[in-house]
């Protein structure tokens, strides 16, 4: 809402449970408005398991972090040089 622009930027993170809710609250507890949201949770593949060299009950989150940045004002267009 104005007189903020607001930017979203989507992440996949893997993980354990704990791991990736550790994650989500590093992000809520930033300085600066950092909101996570759309969270979906899957477990992740065998595939991605082994990736990481573990593949007991490891987990896919995919969501939204959306952030608000104060509007820069319009320039006036009666000064242009």
């Amino acid at each position: 809402p104005a007189p903020f622009d607001t930017y979203a930027y989507q992440f996949t993170v893997l993980g354990h449970y704990n791991q990736v809710a550790a994650f989500l609250t590093d992000i809520a507890s930033l300085r600066r408005i950092m909101v996570p949201g759309d969270v979906k949770i899957a477990g992740a593949s065998a595939q991605q398991g082994r990736a990481f060299g573990d593949t007991t009950a490891m987990l896919e989150a995919h969501f939204t972090v959306r952030t608000y940045v104060k509007a820069k004002p319009p320039e006036d267009s009666t000064h242009a040089k």
